[in-house]
């Protein structure tokens, strides 16, 4: 019997299997669909992502076909996952509420001791103990201050440090003194008035006696316009002529600095009367 060529040809297509364009998958795969991709026996395209025929046709565009809705949920919130974020740059811890501090602080305080948990190795020995500023002592007494020292947990400068800031402050507030056989006196009286005295609106020289001491000095006005006493020259004696004569010997107190070029404490009063306008008191 003949068969038609057309025949033969009809059946050894039937026979073959024929496998997908792009060869993703394997038989019962046949051409792909309009816009790309892969489709069942049924004709149904094939997802791009998970590539499963039990779990339904794909829906969804994938290029370069389709893929199920779960699938592509699930790859971009992989995606999204595995994404390292950007750090963001902390706030100063200046500019935080106080709660926000607080947990910087907490914040701080578990990661120094994880470190130190690492290490092994306390806090204690690696945190100077903290130690105040001389300036900060300066109007305890001696004795005082050898009573804090008493106690081991509590450190403050020694006596040597305290002396050091009191000559380092005399010097920048022109606070420097000297002597003479029964008195003291600021060596630069002129700088240390000009110092203290700079927005005072009242300026009085003059002096006084009391408990056996000669007192002579200058009287201002401080910030809370208030009446102060700044003594330049005390001597042990009486404020009569006899007394306050003597203050004009030669060298007695030689000054320094802006006053060097006056001889005697009253030059300098006169200096304050002249040029600042000063009054003068006296009883």
């Amino acid at each position: 019997m003949h068969v038609p060529a057309c025949s033969k040809l009809a059946v050894a297509l039937i026979d073959a299997s024929v496998t997908c364009a792009c060869g993703c998958a394997g038989a019962g795969l046949f051409g792909t669909v309009p816009n790309g991709g892969c489709r069942d026996r049924h004709g149904h395209p094939l997802c791009e992502i998970c590539s499963d025929q039990r779990r339904g046709a794909a829906v969804r565009p994938y290029s370069p076909g389709w893929a199920h809705k779960t699938c592509i949920v699930r790859q971009n919130r992989h995606a999204v996952a595995t994404h390292t974020p950007v750090a963001r740059a902390k706030r100063p811890y200046d500019t935080l509420q106080s709660t926000q501090q607080w947990k910087r602080r907490k914040e701080a305080r578990a990661a120094v001791a994880e470190v130190l948990q690492q290490v092994d190795c306390p806090l204690e020995v690696i945190h100077p103990p903290h130690t105040l500023d001389p300036q900060e002592l300066l109007h305890l007494t001696t004795a005082e201050r050898e009573r804090i020292r008493s106690v081991p947990s509590l450190h403050i400068p020694c006596e040597q440090t305290i002396i050091q800031c009191k000559q380092l402050l005399a010097t920048t507030h022109a606070t420097e003194t000297g002597t003479f056989a029964n008195g003291s006196y600021i060596t630069d009286p002129v700088r240390f008035v000009s110092v203290l005295c700079v927005q005072s609106p009242l300026l009085v020289v003059g002096g006084d006696t009391g408990d056996r001491l000669t007192k002579v000095g200058v009287t201002y006005l401080d910030e809370q316009q208030t009446q102060q006493f700044a003594a330049l020259l005390v001597y042990r004696g009486k404020d009569d002529y006899d007394d306050l004569d003597t203050l004009k010997e030669h060298s007695l107190a030689p000054f320094t600095g802006d006053s060097s070029a006056f001889p005697h404490i009253f030059a300098v009063l006169q200096h304050f009367i002249d040029t600042r306008s000063a009054f003068l008191n006296g009883d």
